[in-house]
Parts: C-alpha cells; sequence; structure tokens
C-alpha cells in the first residue's frame, strides 16, 4: 500500500525537504506545515520551500516564516523530498530544480490525475485533501498530532472542501474536522479568518471580476477574465484571484465555471464544475488537471483567444452529455 511506503520512507530519513505545486493553495500550505509538525515531533528535520510565496489568507499558519523561496541549490541538503498535494513533478516549479539527484521523493497527492513521479507513492482520489492524508497516516501510525499540525489539517480539509460543500466532502472528512475542533481548534475564528477578512486590494479585484462577468447563450457556461492591469491597479497578485472562478460558478443555472488569469506567456485557465462536466478530463486535454469539479490548465495564447478555445471545449462536452 502506497500509505505504508510513505510511512517507512519518512521513518528512514533524517533530512525531508518539503515542497508543494506552484500558487499554493489551504491544503498545499496546510499539509506542509502539518508535515513539517509531525515530522519534527518524530526527531526529524525539516526544511519547508516553495517556488511562490504563501497567499495572505493563509500567513497566519505560518507565522516564522517556515515556508521559504527558493534557495541556491548547493544549500539543500536532504535525504528524502516529502512533494505534497502535487499532481505533477512539473508543478513543483523552480522547486523541482533543488530535488538533489541522488534524493528519494515521497510523493502524497490526491488528484485524479496526478502521476506516479517518486519513489514511492501514495495518490487517493477518494480523500478530500492531503490533509486528510496526512491525518490518516499519523493515526495508522500512531504519530503524535501537535496542535499547530492540527489547526493546519483542519484547514487544508476546510478549503479544499470548499468549506465542506464540494462532493469531495465525505463522512470522514467531518470526521477529522470535529476531531480536530474536539483538540481545540476554533472553527468560527478560522472560518472569519480564511473568508471574511478580505484585503481591500482584493475585493477591488472582485469588483472588476464582476464587471467582466459573461455567460454564454444557454447560461449553463459563465466567466470572469482579469488583466495585468486589474492585478495592478488593486495591487494584488494572481494568488489572490483563487476563489474568483466561484462568482460565475454561484450563478443560477451555471453548470461550469472559469477564470482566465494572464500568466508568462498566455492565460491561466481555472475551472469549476456542478458536475455536469468533468473539468480534469478536461483540463488535461490541454496538458493541465485536477479534479472532477475543480481543475485548471495553461494556454500560450492570448486572452481572447484562450476564452475562444476554452468555452469551444466546454460546450463540445456539455452537447456530449446530452447527446
Amino acid at each position: 500500500m502506497g500509505a505504508d511506503e510513505v510511512a517507512h520512507a519518512l521513518r528512514r530519513a533524517d533530512k525531508i525537504l518539503i515542497a508543494s505545486h506552484v500558487r499554493p493553495d489551504g491544503d498545499a500550505v496546510g499539509s506542509q506545515l502539518a508535515a513539517a509538525s509531525i515530522l519534527e515531533a518524530m526527531g526529524k528535520r525539516c526544511r519547508i520551500v516553495d517556488a511562490d510565496p504563501v497567499p495572505a489568507r493563509y500567513a497566519f499558519l505560518d507565522p516564522g516564516g517556515r515556508i521559504e523561496p527558493p534557495p541556491p541549490p548547493s544549500s539543500i541538503d536532504a535525504d528524502l523530498a516529502l512533494v505534497l498535494d502535487c499532481a505533477h513533478r512539473g508543478r513543483l516549479g523552480a522547486v523541482e530544480k533543488l530535488l538533489p539527484p541522488a534524493c528519494g521523493v515521497a510523493n502524497v497527492d490526491h488528484h485524479a490525475s496526478g502521476s506516479s513521479f517518486g519513489t514511492v507513492n501514495w495518490i487517493d482520489p477518494a480523500l478530500s485533501s492531503v490533509g486528510e492524508m496526512l491525518w490518516l497516516l499519523a493515526e495508522d501510525q500512531s504519530w503524535e498530532i501537535p496542535p499547530p499540525a492540527v489547526e493546519a489539517i483542519y484547514v487544508a480539509i476546510l478549503t479544499d472542501t470548499g468549506r465542506f460543500t464540494y462532493d469531495n466532502t465525505t463522512p470522514e472528512s467531518h470526521q477529522i474536522a470535529a476531531e480536530a475542533i474536539r483538540r481545540g481548534v476554533d472553527a468560527s475564528a478560522l472560518a472569519s479568518r480564511i473568508y471574511e477578512s478580505l484585503r481591500r486590494g482584493e475585493m477591488d479585484l472582485r469588483l472588476r471580476a464582476m464587471k467582466s462577468l459573461s455567460f454564454d447563450e444557454t447560461g449553463r457556461i459563465g466567466w470572469v477574465v482579469l488583466t495585468e492591469e486589474d492585478f495592478a491597479r488593486t495591487g494584488t497578485v494572481s494568488l489572490d484571484a483563487h476563489e474568483i472562478v466561484d462568482i460565475p460558478r454561484s450563478v443560477a443555472g451555471v453548470e461550469v465555471a472559469f477564470l482566465l488569469t494572464p500568466v508568462e506567456g498566455g492565460e491561466k485557465v481555472s475551472l469549476r464544475s456542478r458536475g455536469a462536466v468533468d473539468v480534469d478530463e478536461l483540463a488535461r486535454a490541454f496538458g493541465g488537471g485536477g479534479h472532477r469539479r475543480a481543475a485548471g490548465f495553461t494556454l500560450r495564447c492570448a486572452a481572447d483567444r484562450a476564452r475562444e478555445i476554452t468555452l469551444s471545449a466546454i460546450t463540445e462536452r456539455l452537447r456530449g452529455k446530452e447527446a
């Protein structure tokens, strides 16, 4: 079983490099910090390195700045890399080049499109989040879950289940969340901190997104587009746009929503579905991936062309469901 192999690799390792995907979300941030807390309680030495900074809404989880930007490769000394919530090795971004050649890789992921790029791999799409996977692993191995790890895992589950509203939410997800609350997690305070503490710039970015809100002629597809100017005018960055795709998704009748944001050389397409379309399958057709109801990919073209391509692909799949 993948979980047992990962546990064995972690026991054998002394110096562990922990990493996750570019543009980290709540599961990436929470699972990395939780893993470091659990492993350090076992006497391991851990270092967390990510290609992109921690989004402002999750900074409270890392007050000491444990998650650092990529350092010079020569400064990395690890005998195991623990890669979390990363469907493909290339999603590590600049961190991929930091993995020492002789360093083993323990790959823990829950994406259906995840690849077994590690020395050992544990991929389970049935679980809500990597945070949930770490909780189950620690419980199964009788490893201590220190209070900071309990809180970080709760955040990982809360955010990757869309506040327990996505279809990846299971009875087990609720059970772990309930146990985290029993162990002292303040669920109300965390939800408020993450979802009700937007900076003015983030709110201004949402207002700009609302102005671009559009629908196809059937009303089943909705989208928003953000530009470089939108980010510059609001003093925000692409990480601040993570949940803006929920604006069109929340409109009655919309079955698939997408958000376009500029990236170097093209546009990032973020997809959300109510279930009529498997957006993970759609994203994989363009070299991306994710989950059945939440996925993404990148197109190397201008925004107008990216919108046309994405709209056509979604329309084709919706029509296929009707045939």
